[in-house]
């Protein structure tokens, strides 16, 4: 498997995608998905979803004195008892239709009957592996809402690398942490795919037709769980939007039509870095045009609401941002300067109003 790949696999995994790897039997899958948890210190689960019964995933019912419980199976009281670990869930499109349905809240959720995999404590990371269709013996149609709940991988294999790994022993794949503080790119990349919906509504949402084999397609859950979070966790790894990596990423989750569109949309932004303009509101360059206007004031209002411990960065961030918003024409960035001003932390003080007093006061916020 080629290293881009890899990297988007890496990335899935560390940000808690729920990623599916699609290819040939025999190839190395599970290989590549067991040495990567180990590089991460991840324990590996490896289940064969094909043999196991939709109550495997849904939970046996227990009759307690409190009520009937849905019991988990050992394999998910191990998970749920580890720090870090990777569910592998094996042969997924060989499960007949009633255990993929069972199946999409281990996948979203990581919940396992009434076992919270994540509540419990555990950092788990949801990878699947498939043979395609025509392959795969007993094969079904993976159902187009377990499709969703996936971002998508074809996996090829290398005879060359193959080769040179028989011959002198395969390597360890080797994988990266993603950063601690990865999120402080989700609104400059929640921000733009806002402002490529609102210019596309078509492609928010497009289902496909109920007799096609399908894999990545867009849904408003997977342009914000996949495509926003996925896109921030490389971002914070060091893989903008210009990488091969963002971009298999990006096809992955939302499909390539959306995915070719939404790229080739990004790259006549030039956005200025909102967290350089909430600490510097005085100092970056205003853009020029009036649709990069209106993204760069949704990144920073999301910015600038971002979650934060401590109550006086919270408001320190929050003036900060709306600073950089006053700088912006006030018919462009009224919307995000109510939503800004309605949500102003506890200890913020009103800032001045510059261009949207008259604006807020009709609204009642002042």
């Amino acid at each position: 498997m080629d290293s881009d790949k890899l990297a988007v696999l890496n990335v899935c995994i560390e940000a808690g995608l729920p990623v599916l790897l699609w290819g040939e039997p025999g190839t190395g899958k599970t290989s590549i998905i067991e040495s990567m948890s180990a590089s991460l210190e991840r324990v590996c689960e490896t289940v064969i979803a094909s043999l196991r019964d939709p109550a495997d995933f849904a939970g046996l019912p227990v009759v307690r004195p409190e009520g009937v419980t849905m019991h988990a199976p050992a394999w998910a009281r191990r998970i749920a008892a580890a720090k870090r670990a990777v569910l592998l869930l094996d042969e997924v499109n060989q499960c007949p239709p009633a255990t993929q349905g069972a199946l999409m809240r281990v996948v979203l959720d990581g919940e396992v009957g009434d076992l919270g995999l994540r509540s419990a404590g555990c950092d788990v990371a949801i990878v699947a592996a498939a043979n395609p269709p025509k392959i795969g013996a007993g094969a079904y149609d993976l159902a187009h809402p377990l499709a969703n709940r996936f971002v998508h991988i074809a996996w090829e294999h290398d005879v060359e690398a193959w080769c040179r790994g028989l011959l002198a022993g395969f390597p360890n794949v080797s994988a990266r942490r993603l950063p601690e503080d990865w999120e402080r790119f989700l609104p400059e990349i929640s921000a733009f795919i806002v402002g490529f919906l609102r210019k596309n509504p078509s492609l928010a949402q497009q289902m496909p037709r109920e007799d096609e084999e399908v894999r990545a397609y867009p849904t408003l859950r997977s342009w914000h769980m996949f495509a926003a979070r996925g896109l921030a966790a490389a971002r914070a790894m060091g893989y903008g939007l210009e990488t091969q990596v963002a971009q298999l990423l990006l096809v992955g989750a939302v499909g390539d039509g959306a995915a070719v569109a939404f790229l080739q949309y990004a790259r006549q932004m030039d956005l200025p870095d909102p967290e350089e303009a909430i600490a510097n509101p005085d100092k970056f360059k205003v853009p020029s045009r009036n649709d990069v206007q209106a993204v760069f004031a949704a990144a920073v209002t999301a910015a600038a609401l971002a979650k934060r411990d401590d109550e006086d960065v919270l408001a320190q961030r929050f003036l900060g941002g709306w600073k950089a918003l006053c700088r912006l024409p006030p018919d462009i960035a009224y919307v995000s300067a109510h939503q800004l001003m309605a949500a102003r932390p506890r200890k913020a003080s009103i800032p001045n109003m510059g261009p949207f007093r008259q604006l807020l006061a009709a609204a009642g916020l002042i």
